[in-house]
């Protein structure tokens, strides 16, 4: 009879017995098909990997081509279904209002036309581009910007006509909106109160003197920007009243216009027949604009 003994691999014991038989032949078997594992492994793992790529490839394509499009129009069905009728209505901005026309005559023909509009908006600024109608013309079209919660005038200077100019019709070409970022301006309204703050001192009137050299009517005041804010350009309309009724109005602008300062002004007056008693100051500066200020 055969006598089938264990192999010496498997009658080897390590003497530490940290590493046994089965071990050592794991190991063994190993070392042997190395490569032959190395290639499966590698085979194994390129087809999951091209087959996982070419899955994936293939959905986004489809969700591209197809999908997308099917997702937008759900959301969209969304939004009219969960969302009332009028919200979007609240975060409109409300129309502008508009005063009636005014004239105001000049010398040699020309005339000053008048007209006022009010933003009741505290979040919007809106850019108004206008005109007037007259009986025999039109004026060409001026741009106003007309920030939250202001009230803005609106007006064309010099108009020349050989007739009398009774009547006028403010023309609204077009009107766009801007609203103002809440995240960056929180309360346009204080923003604007914080940088706009002028006052007026010192008038006076010097009617016309030919012994003194005075051939026009002149106006003077002082200007004082009450802000701590340094302006490059600072606009704005003069206007000018009698017993507290506006009779006419003259465009300024103040170069380098320093917080604290106080500026003098001097203006002739288009007419001798008018008594001016008081003046306005209009700022017309965009101080949403950060490019108006020196710092």
């Amino acid at each position: 009879m055969f006598n089938n003994k264990p192999s010496l691999l498997d009658r080897y014991e390590d003497p530490t017995g940290e590493f046994s038989n089965q071990s050592l032949r794991a190991a063994t078997w190993y070392a042997k098909h190395r490569a032959t594992v190395r290639t499966v492994v590698i085979t194994v793992l390129t087809v999951w990997s091209v087959g996982t790529l070419g899955t994936s490839l293939f959905f986004i394509g489809k969700y591209a081509i197809f999908d997308y499009q099917v997702d937008r129009a759900n959301l969209k069905n969304l939004s009219y279904s969960y969302l009332p009728t009028n919200v979007g209505l609240r975060f409109q901005p409300q129309d502008l209002s508009f005063t009636a026309t005014r004239i105001f005559p000049g010398v040699e023909g020309q005339y000053d036309i008048f007209a006022e509009v009010n933003n009741p908006n505290r979040n919007w600024i809106a850019e108004v581009s206008y005109r007037f109608t007259l009986p025999r013309g039109v004026t060409e079209t001026r741009e106003a910007l007309v920030l939250p919660n202001t009230q803005r005038s609106l007006f064309f200077l010099g108009y020349e006509s050989g007739d009398v100019l009774n009547s006028a019709v403010l023309d609204i070409v077009s009107v766009t909106w801007k609203r103002i970022d809440p995240h960056i301006i929180s309360d346009p309204v204080a923003y604007y109160t914080q940088r706009i703050d002028t006052s007026v001192s010192d008038f006076s009137y010097l009617p016309t003197n030919q012994t003194e050299n005075i051939a026009a009517p002149i106006v003077s005041f002082s200007i004082t920007n009450n802000s701590v804010f340094d302006f490059w350009e600072f606009p704005v309309l003069v206007r000018f009243e009698r017993a507290g009724q506006l009779i006419g109005v003259a465009p300024v602008t103040l170069s380098q216009f320093m917080g604290g300062e106080v500026r003098q002004v001097s203006l002739g007056v288009f007419s001798e027949d008018v008594l001016i008693d008081g003046v306005i100051i209009e700022p017309l500066v965009n101080v949403f604009d950060s490019q108006v200020f020196m710092n």
